[in-house]
């Protein structure tokens, strides 16, 4: 038996949306990144946001931006890889 984990909702606006941006050849640093990163700066309340292509990068940049040396990278990075492990097995 599978169960789904998460069934994204798919409409035709959604549909849409990725057709313009296929169609626009900028795949990774368009208009609508641009435009997604200021509606998210504002619904968060600050000045700015960097979109980041999964969470793994996301983790990396933040620890960067907080300037955590290379050893507490290190362990921080290994617990989170183990702590995925166990909940995903």
């Amino acid at each position: 038996m599978q169960i789904p984990v998460a069934r994204p909702a798919i409409g035709q606006d959604e549909i849409s949306a990725v057709t313009a941006v296929l169609e626009s050849g900028m795949l990774a640093a368009g208009e609508r990144v641009l435009e997604f990163e200021k509606k998210f700066a504002d619904y968060c309340g600050t000045t700015h946001a960097v979109a980041i292509n999964n969470g793994t990068a996301a983790l990396h940049a933040a620890l960067l931006a907080a300037d955590i040396g290379l050893a507490t990278k290190l362990s921080f990075l290994h617990f989170l890889l183990s702590l995925q492990h166990q909940l995903f097995q």
